[in-house]
């Protein structure tokens, strides 16, 4: 898998942006993750949010649905 073409990122929680083709078109998701430290005092990371996570989960979703928007207007405008 490749890298995602945008991070957002805040405390624990991770938004990564995708970028896909099929059929000749762009379209883009997105992966949330939460990092936490196990037993061992090591990093982890999951796709799983605590309670406490939700109001950071949100607010970063909103974010990557901007930068995605801001995204597709550049291409539009683009190819225009």
């Amino acid at each position: 898998m490749g890298k995602p073409i945008k991070e957002i990122k805040e405390g624990v929680v991770r938004g990564a942006i995708w970028k896909n083709s099929y059929g000749g078109k762009d379209f883009y998701s997105v992966t949330l993750s939460r990092s936490y430290k196990d037993k061992s005092d090591q990093w982890k990371s999951t796709n799983t949010m605590n309670e406490k996570d939700i109001p950071m989960a949100v607010k970063i979703l909103n974010a990557c649905a901007v930068e995605i928007a801001s995204m597709q207007t550049v291409q539009t405008t683009i190819g225009a």
